[in-house]
């Protein structure tokens, strides 16, 4: 992105066919089309309004299902981190020094889910040292596993070993609830 933002965009389906696949394909082709039509904007890039876009597009096509999707914009020039998220992701901070883990909230329905859409966004700060960690798993699956406090307590540990013990505890949850594919993905800012 320019402007030294780092933009990650997580995307899945309810359903785990064929189709879905072939659905978060397109998905995929219209988020990287979107992505380089804003890259070519004079106006600022805007969570909001991107996410507006890429639902007209779904709309537009008149898929089947909604799109469980979560944009995560880091800026390290203003230390600031935008999030927003359509459906069931959750994102967990951890500050660097701090012993809470505060559980970021943007709550909007997944994409293809209503006509129209009004998005909710989280901003917070996004400092050196800080830990952020996006999951595919709902808030409420969240909230019943060992995986929040998990990631408090392999906080102070080398990046190598945080991401085994989170990916550890992340396999167990899994284990226990389902059988889907999951995603967990640890930031951890050092510069």
């Amino acid at each position: 992105m320019p402007n030294q933002f780092f933009l990650l965009i997580l995307a899945n389906t309810s359903q785990k066919t064929l189709s879905a696949g072939l659905y978060l394909a397109n998905l995929r082709g219209m988020i990287r089309a979107l992505i380089m039509k804003k890259k070519g904007e004079a106006a600022p890039f805007s969570p909001t309004r991107f996410m507006a876009d890429l639902s007209h597009l779904i709309a537009a096509e008149r898929f089947e299902e909604p799109f469980h999707v979560t944009l995560l914009l880091l800026s390290p020039q203003t230390s600031e981190l935008a999030y927003l998220s359509c459906g069931n992701h959750s994102l967990f901070h951890l500050s660097q020094g701090s012993r809470s883990v505060r559980e970021l909230v943007a709550k909007n329905p997944p994409l293809n889910s209503q006509e129209k859409q009004d998005f909710s966004i989280m901003a917070d700060n996004w400092k050196i040292g800080d830990l952020l960690v996006l999951t595919s798993f709902s808030p409420q699956e969240s909230e019943k596993t060992p995986l929040f406090q998990n990631i408090l307590s392999s906080a102070t540990f080398s990046p190598a070993r945080q991401a085994e013990e989170i990916l550890h505890a992340a396999l167990q949850f899994n284990e226990d609830l389902s059988p889907s594919s999951q995603v967990v993905m640890a930031i951890r800012r050092i510069g």
